[in-house]
């Protein structure tokens, strides 16, 4: 009988066990999760690859690619950085709901849209970024990262790409309007 009992307990303990966890981000501690160094923003989050060599992430075609990006913000384009910095938004996307809401604030980069859209799952206007799906904590993190270095309020931590090139350390505002941040 013990012999049996035993075998069932494996047999339980193994069937309860799938070896990995789909989104194991979630159990980490508030503020755990840090964008890997050397990351490059603009390539490997907002414009990365597929496997199939076409363009992903935030700047696919659906999305806020260079031919028809949505709410007129261009992620693809080299120039990311100077396009969205004390950009104010406006557009037709969700009746305008997100006019006049700056992109990449410089005087309080934390309270920029484009922070706010990829972090918070309600935010003040408009839908959380990207649609699809939540980015992950680490992404997000890298994503605020380069944010504060563009707006000249962060040491650079999203790693030496951080920015996607001379991009992020741009210091110059753009006097044109882009879409209402999607």
């Amino acid at each position: 009988m013990f012999p049996y009992l035993v075998a069932c307990a494996a047999a339980f303990g193994l069937a309860g066990c799938p070896g990995s966890l789909a989104d194991p981000e979630r159990f980490l501690e508030a503020g755990a999760a840090t964008c890997p160094p050397g990351t490059d923003v603009e390539k490997e989050i907002f414009a990365p690859l597929t496997s199939s060599g076409k363009t992903g992430g935030c700047a696919s075609s659906l999305c806020h690619d260079a031919d028809e990006p949505a709410a007129g913000l261009d992620l693809i384009t080299p120039g990311i950085a100077g396009r969205v910095l004390g950009t104010v938004s406006t557009g037709s996307i969700n009746e305008g709901l997100c006019d006049g809401e700056v992109l990449v604030d410089p005087t309080d980069p934390e309270s920029s849209l484009f922070i706010e859209k990829v972090t918070l799952k309600t935010p003040r206007c408009g839908d959380r970024m990207p649609l699809a799906a939540p980015l992950s904590k680490a992404n997000i993190d890298c994503v605020r990262q380069w944010v504060l270095q563009v707006a000249g309020g962060a040491d650079g931590g999203a790693g030496t790409g951080g920015g996607g090139g001379s991009d992020a350390s741009s210091t110059g505002g753009s006097s044109g309007a882009a879409g209402d941040g999607g």
